[in-house]
């Protein structure tokens, strides 16, 4: 049996709400995805895709529980975990804000990138 890609382990991320109290975005999750394998995760608006994403890839800690993506864990190595994943959302907030420059830079700083380093690689482009 071959290692797996993406392991989560009793993943759960609850939030606080001021008018709901405490929302279980995502409670309890666990599933592993082994390498060849197709994976997709389905459910209606407000199931906790969107969050389950944000917490494989480092952008949310989870409350409970843990999982590894390539074998390294994600609160323990996230710089590694986000060497091997990807995670493009449709709508961010974010990116409409800043210049193609500076969304460049966020990428390459993301991907480990520093100083000359990024500088010459963010020029490149």
């Amino acid at each position: 049996m071959s290692e797996s890609i993406v392991r989560a382990e009793n993943i759960s991320r609850f939030f606080q709400d001021k008018k709901r109290g405490i929302v279980r975005a995502v409670d309890s999750l666990s599933f592993e995805v082994k390498p060849g394998e197709i994976f997709a995760i389905l459910g209606p608006n407000g199931a906790g895709k969107t969050t389950t994403l944000r917490v494989l890839s480092t952008i949310l800690r989870p409350t409970y529980g843990v999982a590894y993506v390539n074998g390294y864990n994600i609160l323990e190595k996230p710089d590694k975990v986000r060497q091997f994943i990807g995670y493009l959302p449709s709508e961010s907030g974010l990116y409409h804000r800043l210049t193609p420059h500076e969304v460049i830079s966020l990428f390459g700083r993301l991907s480990g990138l520093k100083g000359n380093t990024l500088k010459r690689r963010v020029d490149e482009l």
